[in-house]
């Protein structure tokens, strides 16, 4: 008997859980920001539109990751803040993140004009990390994604 009522608790508890997050929809990216700290330090942040059809909040906990040249590193990327979005809304969120170069001379060596630059020459690896509003986590991660495609993607 006990086993009976622990599987049917068990069964209820996913069932109460699932939620439709499949249906969280990233609808827009737009640089909002961008401040130069010093040489090798820069701030950017993004305006991100999201719709959240979940009874939950849902809260971008940590985002970081390494962006490649050629397989040499690049720059990194650090979340400075948590961001949520509140259930059974449709809100623009702002996406504030720490970019540190990691070999300032590389820079100078592929010219300070960024127009010139070629986005199919880089690469990003990275993992985000969300928490629903009952405490679960999860994370998603992308290895050596192409830049291009994953601005494609986004825009």
């Amino acid at each position: 008997m006990k086993r009976l009522v622990a599987i049917s608790l068990f069964f209820l508890t996913i069932l109460c859980g699932c939620n439709k997050y499949k249906e969280v929809d990233i609808q827009s990216v737009n640089l909002a920001g961008f401040r130069m700290e010093n040489s090798t330090k820069a701030y950017i942040s993004f305006n991100i539109s999201v719709n959240n059809p979940t009874n939950t909040s849902i809260s971008l906990v940590a985002l970081d990751g390494v962006l490649r040249k050629d397989l040499d590193r690049f720059a990194t990327f650090a979340m400075v803040d948590t961001v949520t979005i509140a259930p059974f809304t449709k809100d623009v969120v702002k996406i504030s993140t720490e970019v540190s170069l990691c070999d300032p001379l590389s820079l100078l060596s592929m010219g300070l004009n960024i127009k010139s630059w070629k986005a199919e020459s880089f690469t990003v690896t990275g993992k985000a990390t969300f928490k629903v509003g009952n405490g679960m986590k999860k994370n998603f991660k992308i290895k050596e994604v192409p830049l291009d495609k994953l601005i494609k993607r986004l825009k």
